[in-house]
């Protein structure tokens, strides 16, 4: 799925900023603090910090949407799992395979301390789900998932939705082999799957959903600084057409040649040159223009 938080009290949170570099500093110190926790698919991981600092300065309508992006390695068919009799048959016919079987355990089997680290053994039994409305069915969530099997059993806070991706309507394995049935655009590239969730196009497109809320935030904000940051490099769900990318590392922002007073080697003019150079294109060439661009705006937002 993908990620970040988008929210009215962060615009707020943002709009009231201090212009001064000394608070704009202060901000993306206190905000990297939390990119530390933020995966490759998880640039606003740090917009979570700025948002809650907000929310508990009195706000009370403080809502976000967290999506957690992954980009591969899930295995979804052992992460949730339909536990009545036909479903479970056939979930443990596919996983238990020679020589190295897979299959999760049953709900109610005890875990076997001494199982090798690659048995399901060592889990134990898959958790139950008590959902309201079942419809005849049962489920359960892995062995691990203790917490998720929590928020969803007791505190009611966790919904599952399955069958969700970028398929235009149900499609069957036979169906994938008629040019005629609708899919998405290149669905067997998982690139290309990776940017539709983040962009609504396969790869090649330059605007993602994250970036078009961003230009909708930064639109309405008398001073929209910072409206969109990331911690672990590009990400097009963050590329607008306004909006464009703040990047920061875990110390907040890393600056390009000076310190804090604008100055190279304790000297202001060595500084003052250094900028110049690095902010200003010295030919017509489009990428040097875009690299001196981009260099100028993160100059302009350490002051």
């Amino acid at each position: 799925m993908s990620r970040h938080p988008i929210n009215r009290t962060l615009a707020k949170h943002l709009a009231t900023l201090d212009p001064s570099g000394a608070s704009r500093r202060l901000f993306l110190k206190r905000a990297s603090a939390l990119s530390v926790l933020a995966g490759g698919a998880a640039p606003l991981a740090m917009n979570l910090l700025a948002a809650g600092s907000a929310a508990a300065a009195g706000a009370a309508d403080y809502k976000a949407l967290v999506c957690v992006f992954l980009y591969g390695g899930n295995d979804s068919y052992n992460m949730v799992l339909p536990t009545d009799s036909a479903s479970w048959q056939a979930y443990s016919g596919t996983r238990t395979q020679a020589p190295d079987p897979i299959a999760l355990l049953a709900p109610g089997t005890p875990v076997v301390a001494n199982a090798t680290v690659a048995s399901p053994a060592r889990l134990g039994g898959v958790l139950p789900l008590t959902p309201s409305d079942a419809q005849g069915r049962s489920f359960a969530l892995h062995p691990l998932m203790g917490s998720l099997a929590a928020m969803f059993n007791t505190d009611q806070r966790l919904a599952i939705l399955p069958g969700v991706g970028p398929l235009i309507v149900p499609t069957t394995k036979a169906q994938l082999s008629l040019a005629s049935h609708p899919r998405p655009p290149r669905l067997g590239s998982h690139n290309d799957q990776t940017n539709t969730w983040q962009a609504l196009g396969p790869e090649g497109v330059r605007r993602g959903w994250g970036g078009r809320m961003g230009d909708a935030l930064a639109a309405g904000n008398g001073q929209a600084i910072f409206t969109s940051i990331s911690t672990t490099g590009n990400a097009v769900w963050l590329s607008g057409d306004s909006v464009r990318q703040y990047h920061v590392g875990t110390a907040g922002a890393t600056r390009i040649g000076v310190d804090s007073a604008g100055r190279l080697f304790g000297s202001a003019g060595a500084g003052t040159a250094l900028s110049k150079i690095i902010g200003t294109a010295r030919g017509t060439h489009l990428f040097e223009s875009d690299v001196a661009d981009v260099s100028q705006r993160s100059m302009e937002a350490e002051l």
